[in-house]
């Protein structure tokens, strides 16, 4: 892991400002930085950083993920970091996570390299007791 910060070593084609409030799915081709809030579905092709201060409630999905602010969301990628103030409520699917002391997670986590593989729910077998289960297809 390098020392550098993230910030300094991607090129962010997409920042969500400090004061955007956006409700709705954002697509980006490439990398977004978010320092505002997005409620909805964020899904890029390259790193996603949110900001300390920023938050997101609903989905993302990216190549990887940097969390300083606070994310009530499912999340997956390749690689997730969580910083030391950062917050992450929902289930999250990764190859790697990196957390730092500091940073809050609630939820379910699924890591390692067969995370990202599709899975699917099975359905209740019997009436009146519903039944949980990830089947691997």
């Amino acid at each position: 892991m390098s020392d550098k910060p993230i910030s300094s070593t991607t090129d962010f084609g997409t920042v969500v400002g400090k004061q955007a409030n956006l409700t709705g799915d954002l697509k980006v081709e490439g990398s977004i930085k978010i320092l505002g809030s997005v409620d909805g579905k964020v899904e890029c092709t390259g790193h996603a950083l949110v900001c300390n201060g920023a938050n997101i409630k609903g989905e993302l999905k990216a190549d990887s993920v940097t969390v300083e602010g606070q994310v009530k969301a499912n999340v997956s990628a390749k690689k997730v970091e969580l910083k030391p103030k950062a917050k992450l409520e929902g289930d999250l699917r990764a190859n790697r996570l990196d957390v730092a002391e500091g940073s809050e997670f609630i939820g379910q986590c699924h890591v390692g390299s067969n995370a990202l593989e599709p899975t699917k729910q099975a359905s209740p077998t019997q009436i009146g007791k519903p039944v949980m289960a990830t089947v691997k297809v």
